[in-house]
């Protein structure tokens, strides 16, 4: 093979080669795609946020409302016993009759000694004591069953009133059952209007027949039916707060809503006469009538001592309500969490004055401080019979909470928090309501030694219940 054949051939075999160079208009492809994808992300986002903010307000009602207007309960003063000291009218005249009788006795023994011919008094009338005038009364006036019928129209009217505050909550849930067919289960229960503003209407309820709701209507005393959203809930006092927006009641209805009046549960004696509306016979807009047979006796959990009102008034095993005095002011709240179970058709309610702290928190949607602990006060009494340091006892402290994570056990003794005496259940509820989530706070403790107890400070960071 010659030299020129032999050339022919590697050429013939030879890869070919070549240059590739970029396109001009590939370049120009990839950034008009990177602009378009820009664009649709843009379009995407914007149509994203006008739907969300179209559908946001059927879901939740209130998140239009950028800021509410603040709820604020007056807390009550428990009364340690019977004032003692006359209004400022009643001394005043007390002591201008007083003045005058002495200048009278004044006058007389002046006379008296002065003169000594015999003077003839005539018998002054002594003035009947209320017992005896009620006697005669009762003389005078015998009973008929037409008082007896007026008696009770009495408290009837004041039920009336109240009623005009009384709603229905309907709560639905949707499930599935055994063989996969979905249906709602529904339950009713009686709410309370308790507060209203310009945008809102807040009504008191019982947490555990909401709890697990998807879905909650409120039906008015007029028939108007609208949806609520929950606003808070509590599963220690078993409240729950729900709010319905003001624009879908008539404004003419709206103006003449009521909203209860929150009474003063420390002015509540034994021999009290109360009643009971709401659905306390397990039916909406039912009553009882009783009278009260204690007011001594308190309920612990946690965090709180909460006084019980047991009453004579009759209820059904499954209603709730609220208590009522002859004014028409609620003076306890009636709830499943505190049913008796050896006696669940006598009506025991929590005393109002006993949560208003923890309902002004539910109110605003704010969280209930969670500190952990169930205690037992030391009263000066205590403390001498027993030997212990005056403050709080702690009975348990539960797993899991701030106190049980500071390290605080059964049997120490609060007796400051954050340098703030400690000595009634009481006090510790308003100061831990006064606090926010995640607070850390400076706990002092007295524990049992060997020979005597000795001062821990421990730190606790507050939680949510």
């Amino acid at each position: 093979m010659t030299g020129k054949e032999n050339g022919e051939k590697k050429e013939a075999f030879s890869f070919v080669t070549e240059q590739i160079k970029p396109s001009k208009g590939r370049l120009k492809r990839y950034i008009l795609k990177f602009l378009e994808a820009a664009l649709l992300a843009v379009v995407f986002g914007v149509v994203a946020g006008v739907a969300f903010a179209f559908v946001l307000p059927y879901v939740r009602p209130d998140a239009n409302k950028t800021a509410r207007e603040s709820v604020k309960i007056p807390r009550d003063e428990q009364l340690d016993g019977p004032e003692k000291t006359l209004p400022k009218d009643t001394e005043d005249k007390n002591e201008k009759e007083s003045q005058s009788t002495a200048e009278t006795e004044s006058a007389l023994a002046v006379t008296e000694s002065t003169e000594n011919t015999e003077v003839t008094t005539e018998p002054v009338e002594t003035t009947p004591s209320f017992e005896e005038l009620l006697e005669e009364a009762f003389r005078e006036h015998k009973l008929t069953i037409e008082d007896y019928m007026v008696l009770y129209s009495e408290l009837y009217e004041v039920v009336t009133a109240v009623n005009q505050s009384i709603v229905t909550v309907t709560s639905s849930q949707n499930s599935v059952d055994w063989f996969n067919n979905a249906f709602e289960s529904s339950e009713e229960t009686s709410g309370l209007v308790y507060n209203k503003t310009e945008e809102e209407i807040l009504i008191m309820t019982d947490a555990d027949s909401i709890h697990n709701a998807d879905d909650i209507s409120v039906t008015f005393f007029n028939g108007t039916e609208c949806m609520a959203v929950l606003r808070k809930l509590d599963t220690i006092t078993g409240l729950a707060v729900l709010a319905v927006e003001t624009d879908s009641l008539e404004k003419e209805y709206l103006e003449k809503l009521p909203a209860a009046v929150l009474g003063n549960s420390y002015t509540v004696k034994q021999g009290d006469p109360v009643i009971v509306a709401g659905n306390p016979m397990g039916y909406n807009y039912s009553m009882s009538y009783g009278v009260v047979t204690n007011t001594k006796k308190t309920t612990q959990t946690i965090d709180a001592n909460m006084r019980l009102i047991n009453t004579t008034a009759l209820s059904d095993s499954s209603g709730n309500g609220f208590l009522l005095n002859l004014k028409g002011e609620i003076v306890g709240v009636i709830t499943k969490e505190y049913k008796s179970e050896s006696s669940s058709n006598i009506v025991t309610a929590i005393a109002v004055s006993d949560v208003k702290g923890t309902l002004e928190l539910l109110s605003n949607g704010w969280e209930v401080p969670y500190f952990g602990i169930i205690g037992q006060e030391v009263t000066s009494d205590i403390a001498e019979s027993m030997g212990l340091p005056i403050g709080i006892y702690v009975a348990e402290a539960a797993a899991g909470s701030p106190a049980y994570q500071a390290g605080i056990q059964s049997g120490d003794i609060i007796v400051s928090i954050n340098g703030m005496e400690i000595k009634t259940m009481k006090v510790l509820r308003n100061f831990l309501e006064a606090r926010t989530i995640g607070e850390s706070v400076t706990v002092t403790i007295l524990r049992a030694g060997r020979e005597e107890y000795r001062e821990i400070e421990v730190e606790a960071v507050l939680t949510e219940r």
